[in-house]
């Protein structure tokens, strides 16, 4: 309802008087007019895209197509064999290499936008575009980071979790019969870290060691809130 300033003053007046009545769910101002709104703009929070930080990342040509490495396999010719002089019959030794190859796949994301999304935009003074390629690039970064854990079986991709002839260990049960760190003490939990870490270096008689172990989020909380033992000041975990 537009008034003048004195068909105003006097709508007020006889608001104040009581002499003007209204129904309980008419008001004199819209509710638009009595909102705030603030300029922050709030985004849903995604978890952290974590995989770039434990699968390196090997420098490549922009334009590649294929990618590849080589291994390199040492024999020692059987067992050791001491000789006489000018003797002939040494242990060969041997030196041999494989190349693996894969092919490089790209990724892509699109977003569209009409004339009516345009208008729209300038009105509520907003850069659609940028808006719009800002959630094409954080969808490819959550390709990549689902790549990066357990590849694409229709392409033939591993990923950090899935590789083949890796070293594995298995969990032993507790005193309490299961697996499950929820159930297990403190130093069985410790035994578990600790079987876990050496598995590496014993498979592989010191070859390769273990620099980093990753976790679930819920057994690195349990590990980091569970006391090291009824006497302690320090968790599992330190």
């Amino acid at each position: 309802m537009n008034l003048c300033k004195t068909e105003q003053r006097y709508f007020d007046s006889l608001v104040h008087s009581g002499r003007f009545t209204r129904d309980a769910s008419e008001t004199i101002y819209l509710a638009r007019q009595l909102l705030e709104m603030e300029t922050t703009v709030y985004k849903e929070v995604f978890p952290a895209l974590r995989g770039r930080e434990f699968v390196p990342k090997s420098p490549m040509a922009l334009g590649a197509k294929y990618f590849g490495y080589q291994e390199e396999t040492m024999y020692g010719g059987g067992q050791r064999k001491i000789i006489a002089d000018m003797a002939t019959d040494l242990p060969l030794v041997n030196v041999s290499r494989t190349e693996t190859q894969a092919r490089v796949y790209p990724l892509g994301r699109a977003f569209a936008y009409s004339v009516f999304d345009l208008s729209h935009a300038a009105y509520a003074n907003e850069p659609l575009d940028t808006t719009l390629a800002s959630a094409a690039r954080f969808a490819i970064e959550q390709d990549v980071d689902a790549l990066l854990q357990v590849g694409d079986a229709a392409y033939n991709l591993l990923g950090l979790l899935n590789q083949a002839s890796t070293n594995t260990y298995v969990v032993p049960n507790g005193v309490s019969g299961s697996a499950l760190w929820k159930d297990k003490t403190s130093d069985e939990i410790l035994t578990d870290l600790n079987g876990i870490a050496k598995a590496a270096h014993i498979a592989t008689k010191s070859a390769d060691m273990s620099t980093k172990m990753l976790l679930p989020l819920d057994s690195y909380e349990l590990i980091s809130t569970k006391p090291r033992s009824s006497t302690s000041d320090t968790t599992v975990l330190k």
